[in-house]
């Protein structure tokens, strides 16, 4: 119930409650992006750095965000179908409704809900599905994003669970990074690559086992002589910006770094974000202690 928007222990709306959320235009678009409740309520330099790149780009965009819309893949995969029996439907009218030739999901669950869930349960889309990487890499192959900034770093790309291992994307973020003057990467292919500790409910459940598996990532980085994590979901963001508090590695969502090297910084309050989240789960979950970082 922590992720049923119905349900009074909702985390987002615990975290809706303490802090301020962005507003984004809701109107005909035909590119229609959804940034999901992580996107929306914690991980919101994720969804103002995807909002930054579209603008920039010149694309005729519209976002659908907040709880009204959660697309209820958490919540399916950990047993209760009803959010996305709930909102599934409806969430495909609303996108319609703006005129969308392309639905565009931050979130690796939200994109496994539309492209693959979604179908089963309620018929073939009439939109294409694409993960952010997916479209920024797009763009860039366009010409209608051009980075214009020397970002001069050895980079490890985090391939999240849900989006790599999930629904086989992981090239599409690679080519982003590569386009990208002066960034190196170091991991040019999954071959390696391993769970953040986040997902599967570990980081509510276990959050010391969690943080430390999200530590061994820095060890792979780090071997790898990177300075840089770059991730593209917001549940391996927040555990990663959690296990690395005293690293001298520094997290980017890729969206994010390709703002920086498109010109633009977006805001990052990494331990407000961390506050708000460990908050919200002392809320809702009964029992809650929080990681031990030591």
């Amino acid at each position: 119930t922590m992720v049923d928007p119905e349900a009074e222990n909702n985390i987002f709306k615990k975290v809706y409650e303490m802090d301020e959320i962005p507003v984004y235009i809701d109107s005909p678009g035909s590119v229609v992006y959804f940034p999901g409740c992580a996107g929306t309520y914690i991980n919101k330099n994720m969804a103002q750095a995807v909002v930054t790149l579209l603008e920039k780009a010149g694309v005729d965009y519209t976002v659908l965000s907040g709880l009204e819309y959660c697309c209820g893949a958490v919540s399916v995969g950990a047993g209760n179908p009803g959010p996305i029996r709930r909102h599934g439907q409806q969430n495909i009218e609303e996108v319609r409704k703006r005129g969308a030739k392309i639905l565009l999901t931050s979130c690796p669950g939200c994109f496994k809900a539309f492209k693959e869930i979604y179908p089963k349960m309620f018929g073939e889309m009439d939109f294409e599905v694409l993960h952010v990487s997916q479209y920024l890499e797009r763009l860039l192959k366009e010409g209608k994003l051009t980075p214009e900034t020397t970002l001069k770093h050895r980079v490890f790309y985090h391939d999240p669970c849900h989006l790599t291992r999930g629904m086989g994307v992981y090239r599409e973020a690679r080519n982003v990074l590569e386009n990208i003057p002066g960034t190196e990467l170091a991991n040019k292919t999954p071959e390696g690559s391993a769970c953040c500790g986040f997902g599967g409910g570990v980081r509510v459940n276990y959050p010391s086992e969690s943080i430390s598996v999200a530590s061994d990532r820095f060890r792979a980085a780090e071997k790898l002589g990177c300075g840089i994590i770059i991730t593209n979901c917001g549940g391996c963001m927040q555990n990663l910006v959690e296990a690395g508090k005293d690293e001298k590695i520094k997290i980017f969502d890729l969206a994010e770094y390709l703002s920086l090297a498109c010109g633009v910084n977006i805001p990052r309050e990494d331990q407000k974000l961390l506050e708000l989240v460990n908050r919200a789960y002392s809320l809702c979950i009964s029992g809650y202690k929080e990681p031990d970082l030591s």
